[in-house]
């Protein structure tokens, strides 16, 4: 259906070779903005803490019971001169453990987690918190550098 009034155009499908887009609207916003966090700050040895959190705002109006996937990824680079550090990350997300990565040995490593969870929409606003927790022995001067965490919704 072609409206020139409106300059609108209704089609229920079709082939675009090449597109150019000033602005994209997905129906009840089916995929977010992705939330992201880049930190330079060091984090030494020590136990388990939070190094990493993102919170997603996520819309549901009209989507009461259906099921919402939030996806995330953390990459951290880590620097140490020693052995037996044996840093630890875990991705939590909404209060559950979804993933989980330990080094044995390794010196100047990178540490890269990927995940995922559902969790059934309320109709309102969804806060969902995504965090990643860092651990490690203090042999070997572990520190965690840059570290970069994303994380955004999927509707449908």
């Amino acid at each position: 259906m072609l409206d020139t009034s409106a300059r609108a155009f209704e089609a229920m499908m079709g082939v675009i070779g090449a597109l150019g887009v000033k602005s994209l609207s997905i129906d009840d916003n089916a995929v977010t903005v992705p939330a992201v966090q880049t930190l330079t700050s060091p984090e030494n040895a020590g136990a388990l803490r939070t190094v990493n959190t993102v919170t997603l705002s996520i819309d549901t109006t009209g989507l009461a019971g259906k099921t919402i996937a939030v996806l995330a990824g953390w990459t951290g680079s880590m620097g140490y001169s020693g052995t037996g550090a044996n840093p630890a990350a875990t991705m939590v997300i909404n209060g559950s453990k979804v993933q989980t990565i330990a080094v044995t040995n390794s010196i100047d490593s990178f540490m890269c987690l990927t995940g995922s969870a559902s969790f059934t929409a309320s109709g309102g606003v969804d806060s969902i918190t995504v965090s990643i927790g860092y651990s490690a022995a203090s042999t070997g001067t572990p520190v965690l550098g840059q570290r970069t965490l994303w994380a955004m919704a999927a509707k449908r």
